[in-house]
């Protein structure tokens, strides 16, 4: 499954299928079980190169590299196999070449787990400690090339299922450019560069890192860097507006803990380059780059100066919400609310560092404009801190219920202001009965198991407008009913989408469990879904 913010952290259940004779790897060693990956959970949308892993669905027939070693009893670890896994549409995924649990007393498995496999300059090598795994990466010169290196390692014990949880061991780093007055009537970004930055090394993973990010990520450590350049040439999209706009591929970076005295960035436009170091970026924004973190830099052009800062970000989050003019920012958490017809309350933080200094005629910190908004909804907004120059606020939206008869949807919005940067938020409240997503439960008629054991599927069908999405962040299982609450939990999707799950041999006939079900694409209340054991 899933579990990121600043980070991916995808759960695959590898389970055991039951007793298969044929040879190991090992030809003195008898087989006993087969290792299958049983199930990934869904949400998101595919891509590969020049794209960021968001979920797990964008591995969706995509190849990871699986390897195993085995430690004897009394021994020292050994390689077993190394293969590769390709993620079905169905979300299991298949080992190629098949591999099986050996008949072995006292001894041990850790399994290892690496995105991409295949090309893509990424390559693991397990001959030197076989107890370890050692990727080798070099980024390609075109950011559009870049690639999401992820990494797992499990410990399961003997025989039983193979939990799989990746991390992103790369920084994710993007520009956004805006144009302040007075500044030429058009700017076009011809190429973004970073040079004398980490282009190759090497990641040896034994287990996944105490050691933690700022975000609490893993804090994966790369070693015999090597620097070179790297950059995006936009062909499109590459005009530079008063309107804050991200410009550029995502460049995918090896971390480091500090820039070097030449490491830079260079911005080439249609009036030449101009040259930023990182290390007096990081001077007056401190920052580094960390596995699992997001840094955009922004940057404001006009006749005269070139501003850049950095900003960190979550993983997920969109630099767009952040507004610049110079050295002032505005962010807010989300800048639309969507519903459907049922009452629901939604709390957006609002960030800025706009300090009235000097005077614009505008009060330090950020303000609410409602001299647009319809009635029917309501805003307020609270002070919570002002520390370290940053002003912190809550708005508090308040969308009532919607008559199905007074049509099928209604919008309007309001203003979040500091100085002279606006942000607008969008309020968007669809009609209906109200229930934004529903769920059935089903059995499975491709599973040959009869009875409790029998596969089952839990079926969303999204209310109106139709496009709701769903996620399970929670599963209470107190009678311990169900037998795969692991690749439950974190699963996400669409309407018609569903959750394979199985109820265990012993379940008790009326003994229940409870999934707690967010919205992914709007901002509806969680809901609670009841599964009874039959």
């Amino acid at each position: 499954m899933i579990k990121f913010r600043n980070s991916i952290r995808m759960i695959m259940t590898a389970t055991v299928l039951p007793f298969v004779f044929s040879s190991c790897i090992r030809e003195e060693m008898m087989c006993e079980k087969q290792i299958v990956v049983q199930r990934i959970g869904e949400g998101g949308s595919a891509g590969t190169r020049g794209a960021v892993i968001s979920s797990n669905t964008d591995l969706k027939g995509k190849d990871f590299g699986f390897s195993a070693s085995l430690t004897p009893n009394s021994s020292t670890p050994q390689t077993y196999f190394s293969a590769r896994a390709t993620v079905n549409t169905d979300l299991t995924a298949t080992i190629s070449p098949p591999q099986y649990w050996p008949g072995m007393l006292g001894a041990s498995m850790k399994f290892f787990s690496w995105y991409p496999s295949g090309t893509y300059a990424l390559v693991a090598d397990f001959s030197t400690t076989p107890g370890q795994m050692a990727l080798d990466y070099t980024a390609d010169a075109a950011a559009a090339n870049h690639v999401d290196v992820l990494a797992a390692v499990s410990e399961p014990a003997w025989g039983e299922g193979v939990n799989i949880h990746f991390y992103h061991t790369l920084t994710k780093v993007t520009f956004t450019f805006q144009k302040q007055d007075p500044a030429p009537d058009e700017v076009i970004i011809r190429k973004i560069e970073l040079q004398n930055v980490g282009k190759s090394g090497k990641l040896t993973v034994a287990d996944i890192p105490v050691a933690t990010t700022i975000n609490s990520k893993p804090k994966f450590v790369w070693s015999g860097i090597t620097t070179g350049a790297v950059a995006s040439a936009p062909g499109s999209n590459n005009t530079v507006t008063k309107e804050a706009t991200m410009i550029g591929d995502t460049f995918l970076m090896l971390p480091t803990d500090a820039f070097s005295a030449t490491a830079k960035i260079v911005i080439t436009t249609n009036f030449g380059d101009r040259e930023f170091l990182l290390k007096d970026i990081a001077a007056a924004k401190p920052h580094t780059w960390e596995s699992g973190e997001y840094i955009n830099y922004n940057i404001t052009i006009s006749n005269d100066t070139y501003q850049i800062s950095a900003t960190p970000l979550a993983w997920d989050e969109s630099p767009v919400n952040v507004i610049l003019d110079k050295q002032y920012y505005l962010k807010l958490s989300q800048t639309k609310v969507v519903t459907a017809a049922n009452a629901a309350t939604v709390d957006i933080t609002v960030q800025t560092n706009y300090d009235a200094n000097p005077n614009t005629g505008y009060s330090a910190g950020a303000s609410l404009d409602k001299s647009d908004m319809d009635f029917w909804a309501a805003a307020t907004m609270s002070s919570i801190s002002t520390t370290g120059g940053v002003y912190t606020y809550n708005v508090k939206v308040e969308m009532p219920k919607y008559n199905s008869g007074d049509g099928t949807e209604r919008k309007t919005w309001f203003y979040v202001n500091a100085g002279n940067l606006h942000h607008r938020v969008l309020l968007h409240q669809y009609g209906g009965d109200g229930v934004w997503m529903t769920a059935e439960v089903q059995l499975d008629a491709n599973d040959i198991g009869t009875g409790i054991m029998q596969r089952r599927k839990l079926v969303f069908t999204s209310g109106s407008p139709g496009t709701w999405g769903w996620k399970i962040t929670q599963v209470n299982d107190p009678d311990k009913i169900l037998l795969n609450s692991e690749t439950i939990v974190e699963s996400s999707g669409v309407s018609g989408d569903a959750v394979y799950f199985y109820f265990r041999a012993n379940a008790v006939s009326g003994d229940k469990a409870t999934l707690t079900l967010t919205n992914t694409n709007g901002d509806n209340p969680p809901i609670t879904v009841t599964l009874t054991a039959p």
